[in-house]
């Protein structure tokens, strides 16, 4: 079995929890509970926490954008080589605010998988009316460190 595969499976086997112990620590500190594991998707739900939040009570526009960040990195691990991929560059779209105690489901889908470059884009979506909080995609060089 490749490491991809590994990773893969190693995602799959924890859809409905968080992420494992030995998982990144900033990735953690965002909380995510896995939903939706498939070869060129990830979903992952999060809850907007008071400390994430801006002086107007809105989650703060950079943890929107980590989020999108975090959740297609994490798809990242499983998709093509089973090399890290570094980020180059992050496009976000904010189109709605949302709060502390919201859930959130970000909806990540590989665009490209090759050898030198990978892309992702994400939609994050409130859970309990679908609207529409952010989009955004991320673009990612495939380094030589194997994972």
């Amino acid at each position: 079995m490749s490491r991809s595969e590994e990773l893969f499976e190693y995602f799959k086997s924890n859809i409905g929890k968080g992420y494992p112990a030995d998982f990144t620590t900033f990735g953690k500190w965002l909380e995510p509970i896995v939903r939706v594991v498939e070869r060129d998707r990830l979903v992952l739900e999060f809850v907007g926490r008071k400390e994430q939040a801006n002086p107007t009570g809105k989650i703060h526009g950079g943890i929107i954008a980590a989020l999108i960040d975090e959740t297609i990195g994490a798809m990242m691990f499983y998709v093509g080589e089973p090399h890290f991929k570094n980020s180059i560059n992050l496009n976000v779209n904010f189109l709605s605010g949302c709060r502390p105690d919201d859930v959130l489901l970000v909806d990540a889908k590989l665009i490209k998988s090759g050898k030198n470059l990978t892309s992702g884009q994400a939609t994050i979506t409130r859970k309990d009316d679908n609207k529409i909080i952010a989009t955004g995609s991320c673009n990612f060089m495939v380094s030589s460190i194997q994972l």
